[in-house]
Order: C-alpha cells, then structure tokens, then sequence
C-alpha cells in the first residue's frame, strides 16, 4: 500500500461517513413521509452536500504524487469531518415514532452552526489543491468557489426563507454545473472552467 492510499482510505472514509448519514437520514425521513412537513433549503443544502462529497473524493486523485506529510494529512481530514458534522446537523432526530418532522423548523433551529460549519469545511476543500500545490492559487475555481462561499454567508446573515432557497439553489446548481463539465469527456484536456 502507498502513502496516498493509505491517507486518502481514511479521508474516503470520511467522506464515506457523509454519505451514509445523508442516506441514512433521508432513508429515515421517507419512511416518516406522512409525517414530514418538507423545507425546500433543508433538501438542497443535502444535495449540496453529496455533491461536494462526490467533487472532493474524485479530486483526491490530484493529491496522488504529493510528499505527504502529517500536517497535510491532518488538513485533509479537516474538510470532510466538517462536511460529516453538517450532514449530522441536518439530519432531525425525532423524540417519537409518531412525532411530526417539521423540517423547516429543525433547519431554523440548526441553521448558523450548519452554515459555519459548512462554511468551514468549505474553506478547508478550497485551500487544499493551492496549499499542497496540486493547483495556481488563483484559477477559474476560484470565482465559483468564491460564488459559493457568498451563497452561504447570505444565507447566514438573512433568516428569509426565499434568500434561503435561492443561496441553497445557487450553490446545488453550480455544484452541478462543475460536476458535469468537470467530467465531460476532454474537459480537463480542453481547459473548461472547473477543470482543475
């Protein structure tokens, strides 16, 4: 086993942890469904979520033939235990088997710890391809991460719930957005945005 591997296993695990408690929290929540009252940015901030679990284990690759060391491990895991603990905030843990879920007032109570929370983990994924030097610190990625980042800080600084709905929307629509031209065949050959 290389180095790589052996970091990038528990960084996999991480994420891999995201992924399970998102699945496990939406398998929950339809099981209820007679009994969830949906919120629209609760189920965005989500997918956002899963995607930027999908972009960061893809972009690992990127991370293959760096001289690793544990500083750098350390600030790897940063990134995907904070996405963990944003998913485990927006998973509502309901007292009763017959309680109602309101979504929307779970999200409400959640909403700031998740945000820097989220934003936080944000940071860690952004900085890590300049701080390692898998990537110019200033690049086309930038901008939509930028993009990102004040999608989540108008959402932190405004309680409405259309400013909600459309800073979580942003954000899922550019992560989808780089999720299909990052993998488009010839994207990154062809210098695309979000390639790299």
């Amino acid at each position: 086993m290389s180095l790589f591997e052996f970091i990038v296993s528990m960084i996999s695990v991480l994420i891999a942890l995201a992924v399970a408690q998102l699945l496990i929290s939406a398998g929950r929540l339809a099981q209820s469904h007679g009994r969830v009252l949906p919120y629209l940015p609760h189920v965005l901030w989500n997918v956002a979520i899963f995607l930027i679990a999908f972009l960061h284990w893809w972009s690992l690759w990127d991370f293959r033939d760096l001289a690793w060391n544990s500083a750098m491990f350390f600030f790897s895991l940063m990134g995907p235990l904070l996405m963990f603990f944003a998913v485990t905030l927006l998973s509502p843990n309901p007292r009763a088997d017959d309680e109602v879920i309101d979504l929307e007032a779970h999200y409400r109570s959640i909403r700031v710890l998740f945000l820097w929370v989220f934003l936080a983990g944000l940071a860690f994924l952004t900085l890590d391809g300049p701080l390692f030097g898998t990537e110019p610190p200033i690049n086309a990625l930038r901008v939509t991460q930028g993009l990102l980042a004040l999608c989540v800080i108008a959402a932190l600084v405004s309680e409405r719930t259309a400013v909600q709905v459309i800073s979580a929307g942003i954000v899922v629509a550019t992560l989808l957005y780089g999720t299909f031209v990052r993998f488009l065949p010839g994207a990154i050959s062809a210098g695309l945005p979000l390639s790299g």
